[in-house]
């Protein structure tokens, strides 16, 4: 699934799926889902095939924020970073906001992240667990960085 952002110019793949009862349905991962330059999706051969409402999508993520572990990156730019529990990080690059579930079993969870923009706009980073806000940090530094830790 393709989703065009006017604001952002790029392009957001995710994959849906359809259940037995014909019902739409998402897997809001960070594995399943990024943004892509636009460029990349219109030089390529693309082939439309349906136009899906995305209201008539469930998402996974949508009906489960209240359980689990998760970080919240928000920024209205192209950002960089670490996340993840021990043993368990990685990198990740983006645009905008994302949320990274975490793996259960993991008792400190981190995150580091990066503003790859000289602007002033505010890049706040998150861990909340079980729809709780643990940790909070924030910057509005051209080309700053935040880092959270906390154990859960």
């Amino acid at each position: 699934m393709l989703y065009y952002g006017n604001y952002t110019d790029r392009y957001k793949l995710n994959y849906i799926h359809k259940n037995d009862d014909g019902e739409w349905y998402s897997i809001a991962r960070e594995d399943y889902e990024r943004w892509v330059d636009r460029d990349v999706i219109e030089n390529k051969n693309t082939v439309k095939i349906d136009h899906i409402d995305s209201t008539e999508i469930d998402s996974w993520i949508e009906d489960n924020k209240n359980t689990g572990v998760y970080v919240k990156v928000s920024y209205m730019g192209e950002w960089s970073g670490t996340v993840g529990g021990i043993g368990s990080s990685k990198s990740v690059e983006g645009w905008g906001d994302e949320d990274f579930f975490i793996s259960y079993g993991d008792d400190i969870v981190s995150a580091c992240f990066q503003k790859e923009e000289n602007d002033n706009s505010i890049l706040s980073v998150e861990i909340i667990k079980n729809g709780k806000l643990i940790e909070y940090e924030r910057t509005s530094a051209a080309y700053g960085m935040v880092c959270v830790s906390a154990s859960v």
